[in-house]
This record gives structure tokens, sequence and C-alpha cells, in this order.
């Protein structure tokens, strides 16, 4: 009468162990295991602010214009490849919706700087591990998030700075961040600020061998 409940039981603790086994308590433990699934959650512009001319690009279009950039990299994903940057044996899965949920709410009149107003101080890490709390996470996702949460986009010095951020999906625990940025290149306001991006999956690529000599023991 009482086998019903061990079959739950045995289920329930075979899934823990799954579970455990697709998932990384240090960023470490990710980059000692290449066989961990990594997602990729998106670009979050949710509190990106955008300084100088806007050029042709009415300030209405930009959110939309953040998700033709998001899109990109999931189109694009030969270019953008962040499963050989990251050194993953099984492909890089795609849920931009992580993202994509915060963008969506974004004021498009919140977005552009007046000019002679004085910068925004720097997000710090605690700063973008907080916006990382305000996603809904599905149940019973598993392996390793990344997203890039873009702080600034500087159109007269032509740069964009961002944070990448690594996220345990199971857990939500964040396990590494590192600020990044690059220069604007290419035409069109998608192409242009997705250039950044590019830069930081080639830099994520050659500072890999670096992360494992200092992370890979954590």
């Amino acid at each position: 009468m009482f086998l019903p409940n061990l079959k739950s039981a045995v289920l329930a603790a075979s899934l823990s162990v799954a579970s455990l086994a697709a998932s990384a308590q240090t960023f470490g433990e990710f980059l000692n295991k290449p066989e961990l699934p990594l997602t990729f959650m998106g670009v979050d512009f949710s509190n990106a602010k955008y300084y100088g001319d806007a050029m042709t690009v009415n300030t209405a279009e930009m959110r939309g214009l953040f998700t033709r950039i998001d899109e990109l990299l999931e189109k694009e994903a030969n270019k953008y490849d962040l499963q050989k940057a990251l050194h993953r044996t099984g492909a890089t899965k795609y849920a931009l919706s992580y993202a994509e949920s915060v963008n969506q709410k974004i004021d498009p009149g919140t977005i552009v700087v007046a000019d002679g107003t004085a910068p925004r101080a720097a997000f710090t890490m605690k700063h973008v591990e907080e916006l990382i709390t305000h996603y809904t996470y599905p149940a019973g996702n598993t392996g390793v998030g990344l997203v890039f949460v873009v702080e600034k986009i500087d159109k007269k010095l032509e740069s964009e700075v961002f944070w990448a951020v690594f996220v345990d999906l199971a857990s939500k625990k964040v396990l590494y961040t590192e600020k990044m940025g690059g220069t604007g290149a290419g035409f069109g306001f998608r192409n242009h600020w997705a250039a950044p991006l590019y830069s930081g999956i080639k830099l994520m690529k050659s500072n890999y061998g670096d992360w494992k000599k200092k992370y890979a023991k954590s």
C-alpha cells in the first residue's frame, strides 16, 4: 500500500539529482562542465539610456528596434556564436522572453537623455543583479542562462556599455557578471548597436582561458 508513495519519492529524488547535474553552483563549475546547457536570455534594455542624437530614429521606435537587436542574435547565431565562445558541447538554447518581458515595459519617453543633462551614475554589480530578479523564471529550467544588460548607448562616443550576466536557471543564482563595451558599427540602428555585442562575444571567447585559470577551481 506504500508502493505508490515510494515510487513518487524515488521519482522526486531522481528529478532532483538530474536538476543538480544540469546546474552550476559557481561560475567555475560552469566553465569546468562544457556539457552544461547554455540558454541565451536575450538583451535587456529595460534600464538603458541613449545619449546623443537619435538621428532618423524616432524615440517611439526604439523599443521595437531593441527587440530587433535581440532577435538578430538568435537569427544570426552562427555569427554571434555563443556555443563556440563559451566552449559548450551542445547547441545554445534561446529564450529571449526573459529580456523581452522587461523590454516591453520600457517607456520610450525615458530612453533618450536630453542634451545638457548630467550622465546617470554608472551601474554597479549589485544594481545589475537586482535587475535580473525581475525576470520570470519558468519552473523546471536547468543549465546556465546568459543575458546582456545594456547600461548605455552613447552616439557621441559611438560606444555601448553592457554587462554579461551568467545565472543558474534552477536556483536563479547569479554566477558571474562582467562589464563590457564596444563600438557601434554598420548601417541602420539594429546593426550599428548589435556590433558592440558581437565584440563582447568575441571578448568572452578570448577571455575564456583566463576565466578558467581564475575561476575553474571555484
